[in-house]
């Protein structure tokens, strides 16, 4: 990676390597387990959505950005997940059952004013530069199990999504992982008849494969059963690094890990 040309005070310009120590982080549920990790001091600080239990509230919202802007990164950067409920306006407002009914209007209106509040970084299909890198973040996920927040379903619907990331991405931040790339689920979470234990997004991959050449790295959590970090090819001559960071277990009782750190 490299920032802006800088003059060596001789008439010459030269480019200056920029390295960014990037810790990821994902899926805290809920205040308790956030309080429990340590961050180390870093460049940027990354989340991938679900810091909420599993109704999402703004109490949820507020809770998670006390904690997340107190963390020792120079930047702090996050998506929403599936279980965030109140900052996903459609979701409310389409629905009629008893769970929507926790998330007025109002509320939605109320968590984005709140994101302005704090020295942090909401990526809702957008990007962000910091020190010549471009991040480019989504909450969205394939629609999958339970009809929660940010679900697209697969095909059109969820590529109209990818198709707004910027060809010259370096660092992606979706809730959701690749299809292939830490995304297996185990057997308790296997529906009957299913025979696919990969539940990440084949479009996604196909656009990281087809469309984003100048990828790094792929942050995701939203999949608790296949965590770490990987380095993949998604060509020939052409790897990425892969990154779930879901620092909780399925079953919401325990830490399964620490905060991923990662040099790019």
């Amino acid at each position: 990676m490299y920032d802006k040309e800088n003059s060596n005070g001789s008439g010459n310009n030269f480019k200056k390597e920029v390295r960014l120590k990037i810790v990821h982080i994902s899926d805290t549920h809920g205040p308790s387990y956030c309080e429990k990790l340590v961050i180390p001091e870093c460049d940027v600080l990354i989340f991938s959505g679900d810091y909420s239990p599993w109704k999402g509230g703004l109490n949820d919202l507020t809770q998670f950005l006390i904690w997340f802007e107190s963390q020792p990164a120079k930047k702090k950067i996050f998506v929403a997940g599936n279980h965030d409920l109140v900052l996903d306006k459609k979701w409310g407002m389409s629905r009629t059952d008893s769970v929507s009914k926790m998330i007025s209007l109002q509320q939605h209106q109320d968590a984005m004013i709140l994101l302005d509040q704090y020295k942090v970084k909401y990526l809702m299909n957008t990007e962000y530069v910091f020190e010549g890198v471009k991040f480019w973040g989504s909450p969205y996920s394939p629609t999958f199990g339970h009809d929660w927040s940010f679900n697209a379903d697969k095909g059109k619907d969820i590529q109209k999504i990818w198709a707004k990331i910027p060809s010259d991405v370096n660092v992606l931040i979706t809730h959701t992982p690749v299809y292939g790339f830490l995304d297996t689920i185990t057997d308790k979470y296997m529906k009957e008849g299913e025979t696919d234990y990969h539940k990440g997004c084949k479009d996604l991959l196909e656009v990281i494969k087809k469309r984003l050449f100048n990828l790094k790295l792929h942050c995701c959590g939203h999949i608790h059963d296949d965590i770490g970090v990987v380095l993949k090819h998604v060509s020939d001559k052409r790897r990425v690094l892969f990154s779930n960071g879901a620092v909780l277990a399925n079953d919401a009782t325990q830490l399964i890990t620490n905060p991923l750190i990662i040099t790019i």
